[in-house]
């Protein structure tokens, strides 16, 4: 899977301004070449910059860590501090991170600029391919970074990009990657100037990278002078202080500009008639002609530039009117404030809170919340959800608390909450009266009060007559009852096989948990026994509380971070327990660290071609892995390798509308943004209902899943979580 670097540039200009604009700055620092090999000349360099003169800048000093190694003194050419040395032959290989720092006679002192070279001792060096030396970066497509295969068996790359005053940013690349795209929308927030790149090699077996490349600069010319006009959508609309946010089709970066509208911008419309503020409307297409003042862009005049869209793709409102023959429902829609026809097809799916209905099943006065196209001034509906209002009417439901029990009359009292205002209904309950709750059917014998319940059924005058009802009882089974402890191993009983644990909760108490032959114990290196308990542990200990007992089941003994409960691990089966059921897997993510997992006869494990069991996993299978914070594993997926799927969460980051394609930042902790693939065939669903490409826009959360093609993720399905375009999903 390609994965790329996407530079914080909060972080590059916090660092930016901490400097005085008069203050030296290091432009780019390092060695030359940047992988030395032993008895081979090298030159130390810096090149410096300063507001006041370089003649100003008198000290550029070489650090290891917060230690002065040395001064680099000045060469003849203006801005360089540079000197020569020969590499010793018996040096030891390896790779190394120094920096420097430069002063000028105020003793003005500029950012600590890091820099990397390789001692190689005969070993190559990563070939850079693309782009050249000096090359411009697209502002607007995607500028690849591009490096040839290493030779040696590697554990990937390490692909760094050296920014303003020093910030370094260092991305781990899988080694099958050699290629890293970057969207032209991250420069533009950058300042121009040369900035430079380096891939170097990961170790397979993890450690500090080595075989740097060459230290290759590029150029950025991306900031855009404030337009003199503006074209783009209306997304947003202030009527109070008459301002338009837009959001441009040329270079108006993703959050839009401000449209200030004044008493004297002249406002055409669509057809060339003039017309007010009030007549644009969101999703309108401007063009606007101006000046920038402040951070607003002051229109002098504005164009329509197509009419205003017909409603869009969603209705919600009252239903007003019901035609059963013609299959129609009117509804008074709430956002244009205009009544609308939708046309029920056999297609239409029709839901209310419990499940399917049909059009018989709606009332005059529900809640219409329609999905589909138009067609004329028709909606045709491919989804209608119904939202049942409080208040009397057949099909009702309510959600609320049990505030009084009258056993002889079987009625009882539900509180509920109608619109901020607390309402009263009295329920009754009949032979026909179906009761459910969490551990199964119930009876009115189950009613307390106090307790909170769904109901639904029909109003029969001042009465509603109850044919559902759920009750939220607790859900905890009698018997033994299980329990979780995080704490410190601070007494051992050999032979009582007790272990003393005081809780990192609930104030440092101290509690006795009962250890057995049965009990499982797992360490980060694997399996262990009762016997290889120490007291000082950290450790996770899962038990069943019953009487005045503890009883351990399973215990993970850990470093004091144990992992969140059920996170899902991606990575690789590097050894297998076949006796404890213990397999040791090496995370995509995180190359260098191999976690135990323990298989039991609950967990679950899917392959490609179906159900597995656990002697048909192998070492080298990657897959998913969901396990809990003791490391027990709940459902193991096992990946084709050939075409692995991949399902990842995350923010969409950049649109490419040209080739459909999304950047996307995963929520998973450690991992660069991915580029995501959407073709005709994938599915795309809001939260209620479905969407097209053209729908998605920067900053939505969505849940991606499909397979890894080469270098990105082509998408069989795609879920929109937060949708803040569309009122009512997310």
């Amino acid at each position: 899977m390609k994965r790329f670097v996407m530079v914080s540039m909060m972080m590059i200009a916090l660092v930016s301004m901490c400097w005085a604009d008069s203050a030296p700055r290091i432009v780019q620092c390092g060695v030359t070449p940047v992988s030395v090999e032993p008895g081979e000349s090298f030159t130390l360099y810096a090149d410096v910059s300063d507001a006041d003169g370089l003649s100003d800048v008198n000290r550029v000093g070489l650090l290891a860590g917060d230690e002065l190694v040395m001064m680099v003194p000045p060469s003849d050419t203006g801005g360089r501090f540079a000197v020569t040395y020969t590499m010793p032959q018996n040096v030891a290989p390896g790779t190394f991170t120094l920096s420097m720092i430069a002063a000028d006679t105020k003793d003005q002192v500029s950012g600590v600029t890091y820099f990397t070279f390789s001692i190689t001792a005969d070993s190559p060096a990563v070939e850079l391919l693309m782009p050249d030396d000096g090359e411009e970066v697209d502002c607007q497509g995607l500028t690849i970074f591009e490096w040839a295969p290493f030779s040696d068996e590697i554990g990937g790359y390490a692909f760094a990009l050296y920014l303003t005053e020093g910030v370094r940013v260092v991305a781990f690349v899988p080694s099958q990657i050699t290629s890293l795209p970057v969207p032209g929308a991250l420069w533009s927030l950058i300042p121009d100037g040369t900035y430079f790149w380096q891939v170097g090699v990961v170790p397979k077996d993890g450690g500090e990278p080595y075989a740097w490349s060459e230290l290759r600069s590029f150029n950025v010319a991306c900031t855009h002078p404030w337009p003199t006009d503006v074209f783009g959508e209306v997304v947003e609309k202030d009527d109070a202080n008459r301002t338009l946010l837009v959001r441009g089709m040329r270079d108006s970066g993703p959050h839009g500009i401000t449209v200030q509208v004044t008493d004297g911008t002249i406002i055409h419309g669509a057809n060339g008639e003039l017309v007010q503020f009030e007549d644009i409307r969101v999703g309108d297409v401007i063009f606007a002609v101006g000046e920038v003042t402040g951070d607003v862009f002051v229109a002098m005049e504005i164009w329509i530039e197509q009419a205003p869209p017909g409603p869009g793709e969603e209705v919600l409102g009252e239903v007003i009117g019901i035609d059963l023959e013609k299959s129609r429902l009117t509804v008074m829609d709430r956002h244009p404030g205009m009544e609308v026809v939708i046309q029920v097809t056999e297609e239409t799916i029709i839901l209310n809170a419990f499940g399917p209905i049909t059009l018989a099943d709606v009332q005059l006065g529900d809640i219409a919340n329609a999905f589909g196209a138009w067609e004329g001034d028709r909606f045709i509906a491919t989804e209608i959800f119904i939202i049942d209002d409080p208040g009397p009417g057949p099909g009702d439901h309510y959600h609320g608390i049990i505030d009084a029990i009258d056993p002889d009359a079987m009625t009882f009292d539900l509180v509920f909450d109608d619109h901020g205002a607390m309402e009263t209904i009295i329920v009754q309950v009949t032979e026909a009266t179906f009761f459910d709750g969490p551990l199964g059917p119930l009876t009115f014998d189950d009613l307390e009060i106090g307790l909170e319940a769904d109901v639904a059924g029909l109003w029969q005058e001042e009465m509603f007559v109850a044919e559902f009802v759920w009750l939220y009882t607790d859900p905890t089974p009698p018997g033994p009852q299980p329990m979780v402890v995080d704490g410190v191993i601070m007494a051992i009983d050999p032979n009582a096989w007790t272990l003393a644990v005081e809780c990192n909760h609930d104030h440092h108490e101290q509690v006795v948990i009962q250890v057995t032959p049965d009990t499982f114990i797992l360490s980060l290196t694997g399996p262990i026994s009762f016997s290889d308990l120490t007291v000082g542990m950290i450790g996770t200990f899962h038990c069943f509380e019953q009487l005045d007992q503890i009883l351990a089941i399973h215990i993970f003994i850990h470093d004091g971070t144990p992992p969140p409960p059920y996170i899902e691990i991606r990575g690789v089966i590097e050894a297998i327990d076949p006796d404890a059921r213990v397999l040791m897997v090496m995370p995509f993510h995180y190359p260098n660290e191999v976690i135990p997992i323990l298989v039991t006869d609950a967990t679950v494990i899917e392959g490609p071609a179906g159900p597995m069991m656990f002697s048909d996993l192998q070492i080298g299978m990657p897959g998913k892995f969901m396990i809990d914070e003791s490391m027990i594993a709940s459902l193991i997926t096992i990946f084709d390798p050939s075409s692995q799927e991949i399902d990842i969460e995350g923010t969409i980051t950049a649109i490419d509308t040209g080739t459909m394609q999304l950047i996307v930042s995963p929520f998973m902790l450690g991992s660069n943004d991915v580029v995501v693939q959407v073709t005709d065939a994938t599915m795309i669903h809001g939260c209620q209902g479905p969407m097209t490409f053209d729908d998605l826009q920067v900053d939505f959360t969505i849940h991606v899943h499909g397979v890894i093609t080469g270098d990105l993720i082509e998408a069989i399905h795609i879920a929109v979580f937060d949708d803040p375009g569309h009122p009512g999903h997310g």
